[in-house]
């Protein structure tokens, strides 16, 4: 590998950074000064961090992992696409399409469609189809080149990234976050070096920079595509089955191995959970079977028998008041203290229950028998002259029941019949009156239009006298005034 000197960076141009004014302060560790209104990047910390990413690089590419070259820059374009097709990895450089690490099934999907068109387009059925399905299917196979062409050997995900302006592809470089995938990239100014795993402080706009540094890094994966190919050479099993860690955060991107040694882990402890439960069931087994010798381990099943022995002596101590049975020593204590001499209490218990049973039984049946025979003698005396009584008793009140409910029926039908014509004639002379006031007032009225009928025609030929009256006056007044005049 040859090494660079600050020189040599001076001369590619990689200490120019953008305007003060749009620098982010997360770069400044980073800054060397400021000229002319531009900050200047610090080349020893370059160096050195280049330095970090090109032994990560190497261990990557040692392990046998692709490492994926990323740069939509015009600047960056071709270079990147030349070092990556040398070293046979992948690329892109026309642009990045969301998902393609997050989502990498659906890419890997259209990365074989390419592979079904080539193979599509050698058969002859392909010659047999019309001009324009040929068309279209040269179309989308050159669409799909011009985007996922330099990822069609990328099976799985990449080891590692390398960016260019990570700016400007902001989005491949969170996809990698959220998969835990190493970033190695040019990082500016203007940019956040948190973002990055790996940051190499550098001017990521001038060709001259970016070359000298994709050069550095591309010597460190060649080295370790060396290293692989001479550890086959000497153990071609063991560098097949080896996969070594490139870095402490690249964890996730190996996900599919570690979930299954954590399920491993995970259900050994659960057998190991198991076998405790299992020594726990033994020892409750134990203690069990074995009351008297066991006591003084602390159960609460064991309070829970006691309690219930308890119970069943004061029952049968409350059963049995007359005559003088001992309750035994043990059960006299309280319920939360310990059990003393079980053993003996059982004995005591057992002795008392026998005696108990030998003298009560012949007493009982004798009792029994007596009691049953009086019983059923008093009851058949009783039982005849109380019987007819109730039969007496109950026909007579029957009887004055049944009168009484028929003389309430007569009355209450009685009084509804009152009722009811009382409502009927008073309706009746209502109608009655109403209809005389209504004879009355039509007479009146026609009395009345009489008079005033008669009063009009008497009044018509008075009237008539007078005005013939006047008009002679006239007549006669007329030929007096003409012959006046």
């Amino acid at each position: 590998m040859v090494q660079l000197t600050p020189k040599d960076l001076l001369k590619a141009r990689v200490h120019l950074g953008h305007l003060s004014k749009k620098w982010n302060p997360y770069m400044a560790p980073f800054i060397l000064m400021q000229s002319n209104k531009k900050h200047v990047i610090d080349l020893n910390k370059t160096l050195t961090q280049l330095a970090k990413a090109s032994d990560v690089l190497r261990t990557i590419a040692k392990s046998g992992k692709k490492i994926l070259f990323v740069a939509t820059k015009k600047q960056a374009k071709e270079m990147i696409k030349q070092t990556a097709e040398t070293l046979n990895m992948p690329y892109m450089t026309e642009r990045w399409l969301g998902g393609t690490l997050t989502n990498f099934i659906t890419i890997r999907k259209l990365t074989k469609k390419i592979a079904s068109i080539d193979k599509m387009m050698q058969s002859t059925s392909y010659m047999n189809m019309a001009k324009k399905e040929r068309l279209m299917i040269s179309r989308d196979k050159v669409a799909l080149e011009r985007i996922l062409g330099g990822m069609l050997d990328l099976t799985r995900l990449p080891g590692a990234l390398v960016v260019v302006d990570i700016m400007k592809e902001h989005i491949a470089v969170q996809e990698a976050n959220k998969l835990g995938i190493p970033v190695i990239a040019l990082v500016d100014t203007n940019s956040n070096p948190n973002l990055v795993t790996h940051p190499i402080p550098s001017n990521d706009d001038a060709t001259t920079s970016i070359s000298i540094i994709v050069n550095a890094l591309k010597e460190a994966i060649a080295e370790g595509l060396a290293k692989r190919e001479e550890e086959k050479v000497q153990h071609p099993i063991d560098v097949e089955v080896k996969h070594e860690p490139s870095h402490h955060q690249d964890v996730k991107h190996e996900s599919f191995h570690h979930r299954f040694e954590k399920r491993n882990t995970a259900t050994y402890h659960k057998v190991e959970i198991r076998d405790t439960t299992h020594q726990r069931v033994e020892k409750r087994d134990a203690t069990t079977h074995h009351k008297g010798e066991k006591q003084d381990i602390l159960h609460p099943r064991f309070e829970r028998r006691d309690s219930l022995q308890q119970r069943v002596v004061k029952r049968a101590l409350s059963y049995h008041k007359g005559e003088n049975i001992k309750s035994p020593v043990g059960l006299k204590t309280d319920v939360n203290t310990k059990v003393e001499e079980p053993k003996a209490a059982a004995t005591q218990l057992k002795a008392a229950k026998a005696t108990e049973d030998k003298v009560a039984k012949p007493a009982d049946t004798k009792a029994k028998d007596t009691e049953t025979k009086t019983a059923k003698v008093t009851e058949d005396k009783v039982a005849k002259p109380a019987d007819t009584k109730a039969k007496d008793t109950e026909t007579k009140t029957a009887k004055a029941v049944d009168t009484k409910a028929k003389d309430v029926e007569a009355k209450t039908a009685k009084a509804t019949e009152a009722k009811a014509t009382k409502a009927v004639d008073t309706k009746a002379k209502d109608a009655e009156a109403k209809t005389a006031k209504v004879t009355e007032a039509k007479a009146t009225k026609a009395a009345e239009t009489k008079a005033k009928a008669t009063a009009t025609k008497a009044a018509e030929p008075k009237a008539t006298a007078e005005k013939a009256k006047t008009s002679s006056a006239t007549k006669t007044a007329r030929p007096a005034a003409e012959e006046k005049a």
